[in-house]
């Protein structure tokens, strides 16, 4: 099928001269063919229709909790620094965005974790909490205003999945402050948190109706920046799944209003085929179908991506596409992506246990094999196994896994059998 203009979008299919044949029976179509023709029409409505719907809107931020806060420079206890603490909802709260929206002058706030922030009058900003937060450890810090009074109401949020939409107001020049990173002061006015649990690729939405602002995504040994003196759109690119943050930094002059989501740039499509838990992702140019078999070619062992065996790091080129793999020792999985210019395709898969399937004697006890699969039971890595060791020559592929010896040393040897995220792998031993 193919992929839908705006034209396609704009065109009613009730008025258009394809119903010809509906109107020239007033009591209904009287013939199969006639009867076939308008179930054609109404499923090719029906795409349309779900193919020009707006993409899924992020939910609402709900705050578990909030505190109101006055501060005075005359307050008599507190002249200039207003202390709180937050009674925290029930429940634990390992990772947490705090917002501060203020009323009245300049000022302050620092938090037990040692993160701060300094806003302009009648800012809105976010900070990072370093701190879980349960009952029984509440949130607690200061709100300084040496410049005027300011009344502030605090707000806590889990850090949110995506899509998800942060909105505040900015006036620059701002700074954030760390305690854990011996007072390093950031240029930013807000630092808001986000959790990336779909290893793809992903976009800022920029919604800003005055000011200008610079965005900045920091990540292990640097940062990727962007400046925005209206609304527009910032491709991020291929994210891990961890938690990311991003910094929002005004420049000095009128206060920014801005507001900013976070959304994948592809859809879901499902599993590849024929492979252990899986997750492939698109974008709209990008049929599932295709993206599915594409990602099933990379990590299931193709002949065009491993044409010499098993590797944990194939590339190839697939129908076009340029393609490549590689494995995440810490976590597990193996990661694929396909990419056509504008067309790209990922897939994160192999999030199983390694299964240990004990030991076994060949040759009267000459030697011990060890067995560790992933993605197979123990009785089908042990027939890989004994297909493989016991047939002279050693064969390169049993049923469909690509076998070979990938190390060892002078009294063992390392042999591996692999299709895609699914392999076992045995040590012989003298």
């Amino acid at each position: 099928m193919r992929q839908t203009s705006p034209s396609d979008c704009d065109r009613n299919p009730m008025t258009d001269s394809n119903l010809s044949s509906v109107r020239r029976y007033p009591n209904g179509p009287t013939s199969r063919r006639s009867r076939t023709r308008v179930l054609l029409i109404l499923f090719g409505l029906a795409w349309i229709l779900v193919l020009c719907s707006p993409p899924v809107a992020s939910a609402a931020l709900e705050p578990f909790a909030s505190s109101a806060v006055q501060c005075s420079p005359s307050d008599p206890s507190f002249p200039g620094d207003e202390p709180f603490v937050t009674s925290a909802s029930p429940g634990r709260h390992k990772n947490v965005n705090i917002r501060i929206t203020t009323s009245g002058a300049a000022g302050g706030i620092d938090l037990t974790d040692g993160s701060a922030a300094n806003f302009g009058a009648s800012d809105s900003a976010w900070l990072a909490y370093g701190y879980q937060v349960t009952p029984s450890y509440p949130p607690e810090g200061d709100v300084t205003c040496p410049a005027g009074p300011v009344a502030a109401t605090i707000d806590y949020f889990d850090v949110p999945d995506l899509p998800t939409t942060f909105t505040g107001l900015s006036t620059g020049p701002c700074s954030l402050g760390d305690f854990n990173t011996s007072f390093k002061r950031v240029d930013a006015c807000s630092d808001v948190t986000f959790q990336v649990t779909n290893q793809t690729y992903y976009a800022v939405t920029l919604s800003l109706s005055s000011g200008t602002v610079t965005l900045t995504l920091p990540y292990t040994g640097g940062s990727t920046r962007r400046t925005f003196s209206r609304s527009g759109t910032w491709a991020l690119g291929y994210l891990n799944p961890v938690a990311w943050d991003l910094l929002i930094s005004s420049a000095p002059g009128p206060q920014a209003a801005w507001s900013v989501t976070i959304s994948a740039t592809t859809r879901s499509c499902g599993s590849a085929p024929q492979m252990i838990s899986n997750a492939v992702w698109a974008t709209p140019n990008v049929r599932c179908t295709r993206a599915r078999t594409l990602m099933h070619d990379l990590l299931g062992s193709s002949e065009a991506c491993y044409p010499r065996g098993y590797t944990a790091s194939p590339t190839c080129t697939l129908e076009g596409f340029r393609c490549s793999a590689f494995s995440q020792a810490n976590t597990g999985l193996t990661s694929g992506r396909c990419i056509d210019g504008t067309k790209k395709i990922t897939d994160t898969a192999g999030s199983v246990n390694l299964t240990h399937c004990g030991d076994i004697s060949y040759n009267d006890g000459a030697f011990t094999v060890g067995i560790t699969a992933r993605g197979l039971s123990c009785s089908e890595a042990k027939h890989l196994l004994d297909v493989f060791e016991t047939t002279n020559p050693r064969p390169h592929v049993v049923d469909g896994f690509r076998c070979g010896p990938i190390g060892g040393g002078e009294d063992r040897e390392i042999d591996r059998c692999a299709r895609g995220t699914r392999w076992t792998k045995w040590t012989e031993e003298a």
